[in-house]
């Protein structure tokens, strides 16, 4: 089986029983530790010398859901397995990362991580884990502020209201979690950021790493854990290790 892929954006991803997965859902139930084994078998050497590496955190939501999202070519089975479901994933996007994440872009396509935990109740319902690159600069909001926290909770119930109808209305709590304010740019690690040539735009995305973009069989590229940030990056290694094990197999 091939992955199929489009120039710039994977248009679907060929699980391991046989279905395939259309963008913009991508799914993966590999263990995170085991990310790095997926970097053997690429055509091109990891690059032996890379730009100060960024700290990213992700903005984090927890959503207590009364029922699963209703995911096109997503069984509930698979939700309520844990395993990590990507909403609008972007190649192309994540390898350049600069640019896809801009103020203007981020809003309008923001890229999700879904993980889906039961509570230990009577009454089924879910804890919904959800993971966005987001990493945010000093404005006029200050970081993490209060009206910052209530946008991005509503900008990610609305993505995902928009993928399945009626997901809004079974949000019974939301707890938003972010890293602390005093972490900022201007410790060790922000400085040396803040030295380099790493530039941050509005959403505090850094502009560095697009050389750890590595790229795989059909196209398909794998992006290196820091430069994302988030907690799916193995989503894109399983994908592109399918293609790996066909195309070995074919040879």
């Amino acid at each position: 089986r091939e992955i199929a892929t489009e120039r710039e954006v994977a248009s679907g991803v060929v699980l391991s029983d046989g279905n395939v997965l259309r963008a913009p859902l991508v799914i993966s139930s590999l263990a995170q530790e085991r990310a790095g084994a997926m970097l053997t078998g690429l055509k091109r050497a990891r690059p032996a010398h890379l730009s100060p590496r960024a700290s990213l955190e992700p903005a984090q939501v927890k959503l207590t859901i009364g029922s699963l999202p209703k995911l096109a070519g997503v069984d509930a089975a698979t939700l309520a397995s844990g395993a990590i479901v990507r909403l609008n994933p972007s190649i192309a996007r994540l390898a350049s990362a600069h640019g896809a994440f801009r103020a203007l872009s981020l809003p309008s396509q923001p890229c999700l991580d879904l993980r889906f935990v039961p509570r230990a109740e009577a009454k089924p319902r879910w804890d919904l884990h959800v993971s966005m690159p987001y990493v945010p600069a000093t404005t006029t909001e200050g970081p993490w502020s209060g009206a910052r926290r209530d946008k991005l909770r509503g900008l990610i119930v609305r993505a995902i209201d928009e993928m399945s109808a009626g997901f809004g209305a079974s949000v019974e709590a939301a707890e938003m979690r972010h890293p602390l304010e005093a972490e900022g740019l201007l410790d060790i690690g922000g400085a040396a950021l803040m030295a380099s040539n790493a530039v941050r735009d509005e959403t505090g995305v850094p502009e560095a790493h697009a050389p750890a973009a590595l790229s795989l069989l059909k196209g398909l590229s794998i992006v290196e854990p820091t430069l994302y940030g988030g907690v799916g990056e193995a989503g894109l290694q399983a994908a592109a290790t399918g293609s790996l094990v066909k195309a070995r197999a074919d040879a």
